[in-house]
């Protein structure tokens, strides 16, 4: 590996640590206080990705309801009490209603309770391995929020990346869209076919491909057994 190379990877790796949500309570858990203006008088809000996912897939409310990128949606209150963004499930009936008595519930200073989640599986850095809750029946998050609508069926597909230093890595199609639909990641973050995107590790640990969601509300990427495997 040239020391170009391993120079940036170290850097974003030291900064994906700086930046990691390990000042919240678990992986995946949102301050939004670029959005919150009143600051003093209540603490921003604190949206935990982590009790909304054991309800519902990641496809329900991306990108239908939130695009996926930090800072493309314009949260305010004045939108969630008409019924956008949160408001769209906290109605009074899919979840509790949005009004000034529930204020604390997202503008508080705690963290998650840690016991909510005590008996999950884990994987070997001590991160929920949502895919081994989801397969063996101790979650049953929604696929959307229309009774009614039909939902793609998982898809069975390993893609495999040759390793260097490292086993191969494999992408596993099905654990992902046990969870996404196609469009969460094609083609803005993938395009479709073979070789088109030029996936490096270093694009990796500086933000992208896989790091769109790794590092910030999957396991993160610096878990290398994870991906690189010795087999499917």
């Amino acid at each position: 590996m040239k020391i170009k190379t391993f120079l940036i990877i170290l850097i974003s790796a030291c900064m994906l640590l700086a930046i990691s949500p390990a000042g919240y309570s678990f992986t995946g858990d949102i301050v939004l206080d670029s959005y919150f203006k009143d600051k003093g008088r209540l603490p921003p809000p604190r949206f935990p990705h982590w009790f909304h996912r054991i309800r519902f897939k990641c496809k329900v409310c991306h990108p239908a309801i939130f695009k996926m990128k930090k800072g493309e949606n314009d949260i305010t209150m004045q939108k969630i009490m008409k019924g956008e963004f949160c408001g769209k499930c906290h109605d009074g009936t899919t979840a509790w209603q949005v009004s000034f008595d529930t204020c604390p519930r997202c503008h508080t200073k705690q963290a998650g309770d840690a016991k909510a989640i005590s008996g999950f599986p884990k994987d070997n850095n001590g991160e929920i391995d949502w895919v081994t809750a989801l397969n063996n029946g101790l979650i049953s998050p929604k696929d959307t929020l229309e009774p009614k609508a039909k939902t793609g069926t998982p898809l069975r597909l390993n893609l495999v990346y040759e390793g260097k230093t490292l086993p191969d890595a494999v992408f596993p199609h099905f654990a992902h869209t046990n969870w996404l639909d196609c469009n969460n990641c094609h083609i803005d973050i993938f395009l479709m076919k073979a070789g088109q995107s030029k996936m490096t590790m270093e694009g990796i640990f500086t933000g992208r491909f896989c790091a769109e969601c790794h590092g910030k509300v999957a396991f993160p990427i610096d878990n290398c057994t994870r991906c690189h495997k010795s087999a499917p």
